[in-house]
């Protein structure tokens, strides 16, 4: 599983390749973005109350089915906040929120169980890529040690990793809008 950072950065590209030419920074489409990037390790939050982390982990939250109502219902928010029309923004926030499975997917899994429950609700198998390419970020799954166990050399080597992999993507998106700027 990769960590916010990747994820953000992931989010922050969407958000430049997305943008409209002459469109000012939008300070609340780029949080909605991080958001919907970030939203299915929300299911964290469960399992910390009840004092196990990972229990509801990759269960559905990481399902395209729970994509699919993210999307809509913070599609009609954005819509209702006025950041963007819900035809603009939903398609775009069910892209964020796949992001972050087809990342999770194809990233090292050590912690049981493995691989998330995309297809959910139609099926409660879990399915992950046959081979991580991504670094994981390892985490103690007792309450007491979680936010204190992200905090190791192996978490700091792989989110330097994702730098390397998702950082590149994100300043060519950048460029190639400021390119489109200078042109127009």
């Amino acid at each position: 599983m990769p960590s916010p950072v990747g994820h953000s950065i992931i989010a922050f590209t969407f958000y430049r390749l997305s943008a409209r030419p002459h469109e000012p920074l939008g300070w609340r489409k780029l949080a909605l973005y991080l958001f919907a990037a970030n939203a299915p390790d929300l299911d964290f939050i469960p399992g910390l109350l009840i004092g196990q982390p990972d229990r509801f982990h990759h269960g559905a939250g990481h399902s395209v089915g729970f994509a699919v109502l993210f999307a809509l219902v913070f599609g009609l928010l954005s819509h209702v906040m006025k950041i963007d029309s819900v035809q603009s923004s939903s398609p775009i926030l069910f892209g964020l929120y796949l992001s972050h499975l087809g990342v999770d997917c194809f990233s090292i899994d050590t912690a049981a169980p493995y691989g998330m429950t995309l297809f959910w609700p139609v099926s409660h198998a879990y399915y992950k890529a046959a081979i991580g390419v991504l670094p994981d970020i390892r985490r103690c799954n007792s309450s007491n040690y979680f936010f204190a166990s992200l905090f190791s050399a192996h978490n700091l080597r792989s989110v330097c990793l994702e730098l390397l992999i998702f950082l590149p993507p994100a300043l060519l998106a950048t460029a190639f809008k400021g390119q489109a700027r200078q042109g127009a």
